[in-house]
């Protein structure tokens, strides 16, 4: 009797996994954590059922015979009270779940139309519930970045630095350790620096890492002239992109600058759920150019490479020979004097050897102009860019706050010719990222229906129960509304394992149903009876997938980010899609495969009853 739907069911969750694993290196981060999960899944699926239907046979008919509550007998009264009471409680609700039903196919329109009424208004919450890329966790430990105005002195810089870390100190005790650096290489200068701050483990720590955002930020007055920028779960998702992520294009960096400069000024004045806006790019540095003329370099004999070698010389020093005393060699270097080199260079003492050796003053071949120069240049696609970045504050959704922003630079940032201006974070991650899982949700439900319809060698079984499906989406949304959790992109993952496992409990109600037609009930009967028989087992089976989730929904710790959305998905849809399931899937069955005959057989000749 149970063959053909615990293998279809086994099938069927298996089915859902294969498209996660072909189309998981197009997920980015998310396909490495889900591969490993599917692979893990995957393999405890074909176990389960090699051990159900080869394994359990055994030993429940030789090394491990059931009793039926009749046979058993209790040595402890205790044990005998509770199992008489478990039987009876059982009877009470298989006799009620079958009254219940029994209404429910006398009025057939109701149930359907309660049914997609309570689906409706499910999908009606997710506005409220909201969507981001991966939901916030805990984290022990923040980086904050602090950046002067440009020409700040290192000394000023320090100071700032270690006045933040000060503050710091003293208004989160609980911090483990921190590092301030002032300076930097690279493409930061003397204007720039960092503050790591470590915070005991997540479990254990009684001030978070909200707890130092906070603080960094309530000081930022104490600081003129400070920026600062916090690298933590809400200020950079696990995308890889910032929640707010507008990228500039242009050849002209200036111009670039400048708008970029206008829309990080929109964002400051009009928009304060957006925290912390920066422009990644630093303004260029004011530099001494030494412009040589060609011609006239030409006219003397001087070449271009040597006035270069002589100014670098005179600036940064040159080889002078060795000094040889006592055995030991030391090297001699000759540059200007400090103050020579700390002013703009007198050309007109500095000489350079022409074609014929001949001193020519570098004045009379060149001249000193004051000129800017980028400190860095980011190219994305061949192109340079510009981005200006933030992050949102708590209690915001990108998918509300991003379009807000897009219409407000259009209408009050005017953007100079040659620039163009489009967002690159978390809502587009978001996009591109829900777009692959839609398709990877349309092949996992398309695989699902063909493995149904081919354990059934029919259309009409795995229609009725293909409707199971969307079920799920009340439990999950109603759940995450109670939770006040907003849908991440693993949530969406969960959406598309729960497909293979919500049509589980259809799959035993109708193969049972057909089961009962072919020893010769009725339609009605046949919906009863076997929602009478197969209602404890969907229970049971529900149940301990519930359960065995709960930890990870309810009770998250480190990584919960990735579990608990996962968790709560496979709560909320399978308990939705399994309550409602057990009056729907009858009520479907008796309208669509009524009516339809089925070959029947004679109970006392064919499988015993």
């Amino acid at each position: 009797e149970m063959v053909t739907a615990i293998t279809a069911s086994a099938l069927t969750t298996l089915s859902v996994f294969l498209p996660i694993l072909i189309f998981k290196n197009s997920l980015g981060f998310l396909g490495v954590i889900v591969g490993d999960i599917s692979f893990t899944v995957v393999v405890a699926i074909v176990a389960s059922l090699a051990v159900a239907v080869l394994l359990v046979p055994v030993l429940a008919s030789t090394y491990l015979p059931l009793r039926t509550p009749e046979q058993r007998t209790h040595h402890v009264r205790l044990f005998a009270i509770v199992d008489s009471g478990l039987e009876r409680f059982f009877e009470w609700l298989e006799v009620g779940y079958q009254k219940a039903l029994a209404v429910a196919l006398r009025r057939k329109v109701t149930t359907i139309v309660a049914v997609i009424a309570a689906l409706a208004v499910s999908l009606s919450l997710i506005p409220k519930v909201g969507v981001v890329f991966s939901g916030s966790t805990a984290e022990d430990n923040v980086r904050i970045t602090m950046r002067l105005r440009e020409g700040t002195r290192l000394e000023v810089t320090e100071a700032a630095v270690l006045r933040l870390a000060g503050f710091l100190k003293k208004d989160v005790p609980a911090i483990e350790n921190i590092v301030a650096t002032a300076g930097g290489g690279g493409t930061r200068g003397t204007n720039s620096g960092w503050i790591n701050v470590t915070l005991p483990p997540v479990d254990a720590a009684s001030f978070t890492a909200d707890d130092v955002i906070r603080s960094a930020r309530s000081h930022t007055g104490e600081l003129p002239g400070m920026q600062i920028v916090f690298s933590q779960n809400r200020g950079r998702s696990i995308s890889g992109s910032n929640p707010i992520n507008i990228v500039l294009r242009s050849r002209d960096m200036d111009a670039a600058m400048k708008a970029a400069g206008e829309i990080q000024r929109l964002l400051v004045e009009r928009f304060p759920e957006v925290t912390e806006p920066d422009v990644d790019a630093t303004a260029a540095l004011p530099e001494l150019q030494i412009v040589v003329d060609r011609l006239r370099a030409y006219d003397l004999g001087v070449a271009t490479s040597a006035v270069a070698n002589e100014i670098a010389g005179a600036m940064n020093g040159a080889d002078g020979g060795d000094y040889r005393t006592g055995g030991i060699n030391y090297p001699i270097n000759v540059m200007l004097r400090e103050a020579d080199r700390s002013s703009v260079p007198d050309l007109e003492r500095i000489f350079v050897k022409n074609s014929a050796g001949t001193l020519i003053p570098v004045s009379a071949v060149a001249s000193v102009q004051l000129g800017t120069s980028p400190v860095s240049i980011q190219r994305e696609d061949e192109q340079r860019t510009v981005h200006v970045t933030g992050g949102l504050a708590e209690g915001y959704q990108i998918a509300q706050v991003e379009p807000r922003i897009t219409d407000a630079i259009a209408q009050g940032v005017v953007i100079p010719e040659g620039v163009t201006v489009e967002s690159s974070g978390e809502l587009t991650a978001i996009q591109e990222t829900g777009s692959q899982i839609g398709i990877i949700l349309a092949i996992a439900v398309g695989l699902v229906f063909a493995v149904m319809a081919g354990q059934f060698e029919s259309f009409r079984s795995p229609f009725i129960i293909f409707f199971a499906i969307p079920l799920m989406f009340i439990g999950v949304l109603v759940l995450y509304f109670l939770a006040g959790v907003p849908l991440s992109m693993f949530s969406f993952l969960g959406l598309v394992m729960l497909a293979g496992i919500v049509v589980n409990n259809g799959i035993v109600l109708v193969d049972y149903t057909n089961l009962m037609r072919v020893r010769g009930r009725g339609t009605v009967d046949a919906c009863l009876e076997a929602a009478r028989h197969r209602m404890r087992p969907i229970l049971m089976t529900t149940l301990t997938t519930i359960l065995g989730m709960a930890p990870l929904a309810f009770f998250p710790g480190s990584g919960a980010q990735i579990t608990q959305p996962i968790g709560m998905t496979i709560v909320g849809g399978l308990a939705s899609s399994t309550l409602i399931t057990l009056f729907l899937v009858p009520v479907l069955y008796s309208i669509i495969a009524g009516k339809v005959p089925i070959r029947k057989i004679d109970p006392n000749a064919g499988e015993p009853t």
